[in-house]
């Protein structure tokens, strides 16, 4: 509410209506009551919390960022102060995976703040979930079993296929993670409504309560150390 010295207010409204034996409404008591103090701490504690999170997705980014940049000076110095070929090729090639382990945690960065653009276009699920399901099948473990129900009628949604795509990936590759001696992991669609459900279900360790809660917080990660980044959870969230 605007006040009489031009400011605005903020105004806790609470009011009651009292009835005659008719139960016609004759009188409404009530009170306003000013506060715009707490408002403004609100406001200030909400500030301080984005300020903590980007210290540490900032924290988180440059860790990473300087590991990969290490990688690369290092296999750099000693491709200079060496001539032999094979030993070269390899040194290269190791150049070249931490470069594209920097391009993917840019690009996971891109989907989890959601700053890139879309390309938007209409996409039948399940040709993309086949497509996961097929990249899988050659790429995890033999002791793991991998187990399809695309159960769900033909369902058209509108989305960034390449997005789409990563996130599915995102979680097959956690669900994959989280069975070093082999298991089962099944993938299944099924219609709820207008709405197309999907589900990853995997026999891995799991995970406790207490972490479930952090699932999708940037740069938090169950793995040991070396062995994720912790955003890719927080991407597939970006992405939805």
């Amino acid at each position: 509410m605007k006040h009489k010295d031009n400011y605005y207010r903020w105004i806790l409204a609470h009011g009651s209506i009292i009835h005659n034996k008719d139960g016609q409404p004759i009188r409404m008591l009530g009170s306003h009551i000013d506060i715009t103090a707490q408002k403004n701490m609100e406001e200030q504690l909400q500030h301080s919390q984005k300020m903590d999170a980007i210290g540490q997705l900032a924290g988180g980014v440059a860790h990473d960022f300087n590991n990969q940049l290490a990688h690369i000076m290092g296999f750099a110095e000693l491709i200079e102060n060496t001539n032999n070929i094979e030993k070269i090729k390899q040194y290269i090639k190791k150049i070249i995976t931490a470069t594209e382990h920097s391009a993917n945690l840019t690009g996971q960065l891109l989907s989890f703040s959601r700053k890139d653009n879309l390309k938007l276009e209409n996409l039948d699920i399940h040709v993309i979930l086949k497509d996961i399901i097929d990249l899988m099948s050659r790429s995890i473990d033999k002791n793991i079993e991998l187990h399809t129900y695309l159960d769900a009628e033909k369902l058209i949604v509108t989305g960034d296929k390449s997005r789409i795509h990563n996130a599915f990936l995102n979680i097959g590759l956690n669900a994959r993670d989280a069975m070093l001696d082999g298991g089962s992991l099944s993938i299944s669609t099924r219609l709820r409504g207008s709405f197309i459900e999907i589900e990853f279900k995997d026999t891995g360790c799991g995970m406790s309560k207490t972490q479930v809660t952090r699932i999708f917080e940037p740069f938090y990660t169950t793995k040991e150390e070396g062995k994720g980044t912790g955003l890719g959870l927080a991407a597939v969230y970006g992405i939805l």
